[in-house]
């Protein structure tokens, strides 16, 4: 009878078992927030990964829209048909503790620099839903995998500001936020100019639970009267990033190095008969 040692890969992946099995939960509580960033054309839609659920969230009729390949599909709440307080599409919810005012077409504008983005993506700048009172709204997210990372985009724009009785502006623009955790600040129209472009944020979240939520509000410092706004927004499912895999290879590395020498020091060998 003769002895040999396991081979090498039997004890890493012994190893590695363990570090998985005792690796605390992620935390995915928060939302990454990368800056807002102003509306310049189509290539603002990301594409990473693959797409859980794209939205144009407008009132009854609101139309779906392709941009960048990716399909905006209809998010109504029908104020037109009556107050609603929440709306539901698949797996995704908004609710507000009042009432949603949406319209499809308000939001746009025929003048520059708005009119020159393509049909499509005016389509969907064009219509948003706002609150009020008390100026803020959810939106929740179902469906998710504990442990996927995600990617979230939304949109605040308005190109068409209010005008007073002589044209000047009233409202040139205001500001909007997202919060998960942390919070992203959109200005929907930094110009304050018709035909203005508003902004749109992208964040980064490691699910921790099965769903999500995102609570839009008015942010006006000054204390003015503002609003919580949504033109559009997408879910993507997206691969880990590499700082993130880096990260969990450093975690691991101390932990299998103990692990293999307990291992060793135990003299771990397998009886082989001849």
């Amino acid at each position: 009878m003769k002895t040999t040692t396991k081979p090498l890969l039997a004890i890493l992946t012994t190893t590695v078992s363990a570090v998985l099995a005792f690796a605390p939960p992620s935390e995915a509580a928060s939302i990454n927030w990368g800056a807002a960033t102003t509306i310049s054309g189509n290539s603002d839609v990301s594409t990473s990964g693959s797409v859980i659920g794209a939205f144009t969230v407008g009132d009854g009729g609101v139309s779906a829209a392709t941009v960048n390949g990716v399909t905006f599909a209809p998010f109504a709440l029908n104020s037109s048909g009556g107050p609603v307080s929440s709306g539901t599409v698949g797996n995704f919810t908004l609710s507000t503790a009042d009432l949603f005012l949406s319209d499809n077409t308000f939001y746009g504008s025929t003048a520059a620099p708005f009119s020159a983005l393509s049909a499509a993506y005016k389509t969907i700048l064009s219509s948003s839903t706002i609150t009020s009172i008390p100026n803020t709204f959810s939106l929740t997210m179902a469906g998710l995998t504990a442990g996927q990372p995600y990617q979230f985009q939304w949109w605040a724009a308005t190109a068409h500001p209010l005008t007073g009785p002589n044209g000047q502006p009233v409202q040139g623009s205001d500001k909007h936020s997202a919060t998960a955790g942390n919070t992203v600040i959109l200005d929907d129209n930094p110009s304050g100019l018709e035909g203005g472009l508003g902004q749109f944020a992208i964040g980064t979240f490691v699910a921790d639970a099965g769903s999500q939520t995102v609570t839009f509000a008015a942010f006006e410092p000054s204390g003015g009267p503002g609003f919580a706004q949504l033109n559009a927004f997408q879910l993507r499912a997206v691969a880990p990033s590499v700082p993130e895999t880096a990260s969990l290879l450093a975690g691991m590395l101390p932990i299998g190095v103990l692990l293999l020498g307990r291992f060793i020091r135990r003299g771990a060998t397998t009886a082989v008969k001849v």
